[in-house]
Parts: structure tokens; C-alpha cells; sequence
């Protein structure tokens, strides 16, 4: 599925865009982007930061860094992440 279809779905519309790129991720790997929902009836209204993990066909690393042992620990990062966000972000209390 394609981000958009996800952002929609998630969202319950389609009034969203991109805003900016704010970063690239290690070599290709994704991007975090601005967007903006103007659907002033979504749950989601306003601002939001989306961080999209799409890992390339093929690696291409300047110093060669491309490898199979560095595209999984990519990857195994990118995983241990998704988990804190989706299983641990609810139990932190900030004061």
C-alpha cells in the first residue's frame, strides 16, 4: 500500500498534503516529512510529522556501506523503533 492510501485511510481523507521534506533517511532509506490535513472534520486536523520507511531495490552507499549486513541493521533499527512507538509511547508520563 502506498503511503498515501495509508495517510488516507488512517486520516478518513484524502484533504492532506506534503508541506516539506524535513529530512532524508541513511542512504535512501526514507524521509521524514511535513503534512498538513485541511479536512477540519478528520480526527487528525492540522500539522503532522511523518517518518516513512520505503528501503530501496538497490543500495547505493558513497563509501560502500551497502552491503547485506548493513541494509538488515537498517532495517533492524527501523523495526526496534516502530515497536517503541507503537507498544511503549502510551506508558511514558512525562512531568
Amino acid at each position: 500500500m502506498k503511503l498515501e492510501e495509508r495517510l488516507s485511510a488512517l486520516l478518513g481523507t484524502t484533504q492532506f498534503e506534503k508541506i516539506e521534506i524535513i529530512q532524508s533517511l541513511w542512504s535512501g532509506y526514507g524521509e521524514i516529512g511535513r503534512y498538513e490535513n485541511t479536512d477540519k472534520s478528520s480526527r487528525y486536523y492540522g500539522r503532522f510529522i511523518v517518518k516513512h520507511i520505503s528501503p530501496p531495490t538497490s543500495q547505493q552507499h558513497p563509501r560502500g556501506w551497502d552491503g547485506a549486513v548493513a541494509h538488515q541493521r537498517k532495517l533492524t533499527s527501523y523495526n526496534v523503533e516502530a515497536e517503541f512507538y507503537q507498544h511503549w509511547t502510551n506508558s511514558i508520563k512525562l512531568t
